[in-house]
């Protein structure tokens, strides 16, 4: 016996996913808030979310002259930060895998040298 037909994609009803009525229910605040303002997940202020960024990794380096450092952070944060490095504006370019790992090698004349983006080997047989 045969199985079930397939319907035509033009008759399913498939939510899309960027819909404020998503699958027929109504996201949570905070998603219709990004929705409306990709920037608010900075707190509206991305130019502000970017200095404070950028001053923190200056202190880090600054208070820590040839020493390696492990700093921990939001995802968010580490791309303003490989952002700022690579020249880039938009805070929703380059994105971050859970747990990946950023190298940067910071030099004290200011110059930021990229080692590594986005490293995951660490935790890949988690993803398996």
């Amino acid at each position: 016996m045969p199985g079930p037909r397939p319907k035509p994609a033009s008759t399913v009803n498939a939510p899309i996913r960027h819909s404020p009525n998503w699958g027929g229910a109504r996201p949570r605040p905070i998603v219709q808030e990004f929705l409306a303002d990709r920037e608010s997940v900075f707190g509206g202020d991305y130019p502000a979310f970017r200095v404070r960024v950028l001053e923190a990794f200056d202190g880090i380096i600054e208070r820590n002259r040839g020493r390696t450092v492990v700093v921990v952070c939001h995802g968010m944060v580490m791309s303003v930060f490989l952002q700022a490095i690579l020249g880039h504006d938009d805070p929703f370019r380059l994105m971050h895998d859970y747990c990946g790992i950023l190298r940067v090698t910071a030099s004290p004349n200011g110059i930021r040298t990229v080692r590594c983006v986005n490293e995951t080997t660490h935790v890949r047989h988690l993803l398996d």
